[in-house]
């Protein structure tokens, strides 16, 4: 953006406790941008964010979030309003890869 580079990385944990498969999100937008971001997630209550200090927190009520709700055109996504900052965002969606990864998945993994 013109103020600054937003960057984002994303990637799947298997075997991740407290479910099969914790989908991961960094993202990081610059000072006086704001970002509308996508998480596969069940509810609202299925996503946190690290805050400082390695605290998780429900995204949905932490420090730089301005609003989230469920997508109107797909099930199984949460949209977030973020203010600037950076942010680590989990997803403990159970019906994201409900057996873990298989050789189709994004993240590059192999079935075991």
């Amino acid at each position: 953006s013109m103020h600054g580079p937003i960057r984002s990385h994303w990637w799947i944990d298997e075997n991740e406790p407290p479910t099969p498969n914790r989908c991961n999100l960094e993202i990081s937008i610059p000072p006086n941008t704001t970002a509308t971001v996508h998480i596969p997630g069940d509810d609202l209550m299925s996503i946190s964010v690290e805050i400082s200090g390695g605290t998780d927190v429900v995204a949905a009520v932490a420090d730089g979030v301005t609003d989230a709700y469920l997508a109107d055109d797909e099930s199984d996504v949460v949209v977030f309003e973020l203010e600037s900052g950076v942010y680590h965002f989990y997803s403990d969606s159970l019906t994201l890869f409900p057996d873990g990864c298989g050789d189709d998945c994004p993240c590059g993994s192999e079935s075991e």
